[in-house]
């Protein structure tokens, strides 16, 4: 588990997170990153629509996206909030493939260095 600093929770952090934030569409997730003018850790959530499916599936890409970010997470640069947004194509795609494609979306949006 991510510790509680970086977690992104509120829905008020999120609204911001989506209006002010820049969006990298991927197929299997969008992320949105937004630069906060603070050093404080980076705030990583998780949104999977109801539409994804029901609680268990939309439970187990979140988790597997989670461990993904715990492992990254010490990597990252400070001072940003981060919103990964499921979509379908995720149900599909093995361990190894999805932690690319994450490392690539956290290359893209300047947050790993």
């Amino acid at each position: 588990m991510l510790p509680p600093a970086a977690r992104l929770r509120r829905t008020a952090d999120f609204q911001r997170l989506y209006s002010r934030g820049r969006r990298f569409p991927f197929p299997p997730f969008v992320l949105y990153a937004w630069q906060r003018d603070d050093d404080e850790p980076t705030r990583i959530g998780f949104v999977f629509s109801r539409k994804f499916g029901g609680a268990v599936h939309r439970n187990r890409h979140r988790r597997r996206l989670r461990a993904i970010c715990r492992e990254i997470w010490p990597n990252m640069a400070q001072g940003y909030d981060l919103a990964f947004v499921g979509r379908d194509a995720i149900k599909a795609l093995s361990a190894t493939d999805l932690r690319q494609l994450v490392q690539d979306a956290l290359n893209k949006a300047g947050v790993l260095p």
